[in-house]
C-alpha cells in the first residue's frame, strides 16, 4: 500500500513491496477465518515466493502475530494480534457501542448489516459485518477497502460538508466507471433532506446476492470482491417515496457523527428486497437512525443536517 511522505511542500509517493507482501498474507490468513493454511497454500493464494513466504511465517510466528500448528505444519492469525485489533478499534470510539446492535438489526431485517468509516478520504473500509444467514456478499467483509472515488464513497461524502463533497467530486472516478457529478450532487441533496440514505436494488446486486461462497476458489472470490466493490451501476433514489408505490431496495444507510459535525460511521443494512413499501422502508431507516443517534450522543457528536429537515 502506497503512503503520501512529505518533503518540502511536495508529497512524494512511496511504496515497499516487502511490506505489502506481510499484508497480503495477513489478509489471505484473515479471509481462511477459523482454517489454518498450510504454507503451500499461502503462497498459492498470495503468489508470493516459496522462500520468501517462509521467512515472513517464521518471523511472524516469533512475534506472535501467527501460531504454527506442529502437527500438520500450518498456519493461523497469533495472540498479538488481539491487541493490535483492539488498539485500532479505537479510533473509531462509536463502533464498540454499535456492535451490540448490529446483530439485532440484522436478525429483525433478515439482511446484513454493516458499518463502514472512510479513512483521510483516501479509501473506504468495511469495520464491522454480520450475517445473520451467511449469504455470500463480497462487498462487505470485515476489513474490505476500496478507493474513496465517486461514486464510491457517496455513503460518506452525503453527510459531510459541502467542500468536502466538492472534493470527493474532484477525485478520479474508479476506473472504467463514469459518473454523472449533477445526479450524484441531486443524491446527497435527497440523503441530507430525507435523513437516510437509499440505494435501489440493481442487476449486479441480484446477480451479487445469488452467489455461494463455497461455489468460488479463493481466486475468484478476490475478483468478484474487486467487481463489486467498485460496480458502475448505481441507482441512488433521489425523488421521494410515494404511498401505493413500491420500490425495490439495495442498501439503506445512516450516518453516525463526531463532535465536529462530520460523519465518523455509515451503518447499512443490505436489504436485497423487491416490492418494498414507503413505510417498510421508512421502519427500517427509523431503527438504523435510532441507533446511529445513540452512538453519535455517546460520543459527543452532533447532525448538522436535522435542522433543515421537515418536523
Amino acid at each position: 500500500m502506497s503512503m503520501a511522505v512529505s518533503e518540502g511542500d511536495s508529497a512524494v509517493e512511496r511504496s515497499s513491496p516487502p511490506t505489502r507482501r506481510v499484508a497480503e498474507l495477513l489478509d489471505v490468513l484473515t479471509d481462511a477465518g477459523d482454517r489454518p493454511l498450510s504454507l503451500a497454500e499461502l503462497v498459492r493464494r498470495t503468489g508470493i515466493a516459496r522462500a520468501t513466504c517462509l521467512g515472513i511465517v517464521n518471523e511472524l510466528t516469533a512475534s506472535g502475530y501467527l501460531v504454527r500448528n506442529a502437527a500438520d505444519r500450518t498456519y493461523c492469525l497469533g495472540p498479538a494480534l488481539i491487541a493490535v485489533g483492539r488498539a485500532a478499534e479505537r479510533t473509531f470510539p462509536a463502533l464498540a457501542g454499535l456492535r451490540p446492535h448490529l446483530a439485532e438489526l440484522a436478525r429483525e431485517f433478515d439482511a446484513v448489516c454493516t458499518v463502514m468509516a472512510t479513512v483521510d478520504e483516501q479509501y473506504i473500509a468495511v469495520l464491522a459485518a454480520v450475517d445473520p444467514v451467511r449469504r455470500f456478499d463480497p462487498a462487505v467483509r470485515d476489513g474490505q477497502r476500496w478507493d474513496y472515488a465517486p461514486p464510491a464513497g457517496i455513503v460518506h461524502a452525503a453527510w459531510d460538508t459541502d467542500d468536502a463533497v466538492e472534493r470527493w467530486l474532484a477525485r478520479p472516478g474508479l476506473p472504467g466507471i463514469g459518473f454523472d457529478p449533477a445526479h450524484l450532487r441531486a443524491a446527497v441533496a435527497a440523503c441530507r433532506a430525507r435523513g437516510y440514505f437509499i440505494e435501489r436494488l440493481t442487476r449486479v446486486y441480484t446477480l451479487l446476492d445469488g452467489l455461494s461462497g463455497e461455489e468460488m476458489s479463493p481466486r475468484a472470490r478476490g475478483v468478484v470482491e474487486s467487481v463489486a466493490a467498485t460496480m458502475g451501476e448505481r441507482d441512488f433514489l433521489v425523488d421521494g417515496l410515494r404511498d401505493g408505490e413500491t420500490y425495490d431496495i439495495g442498501v439503506v444507510s445512516v450516518p453516525v457523527y463526531g463532535p465536529d459535525g462530520r460523519p465518523r460511521l455509515e451503518i447499512s443494512l443490505r436489504l436485497m428486497r423487491t416490492g418494498m413499501t414507503p413505510a417498510a422502508i421508512e421502519a427500517c431507516a427509523d431503527r438504523l437512525r435510532g441507533v446511529a443517534a445513540q452512538a453519535t450522543a455517546a460520543t459527543g457528536g452532533r447532525d448538522p443536517w436535522s435542522a433543515t429537515r421537515p418536523r
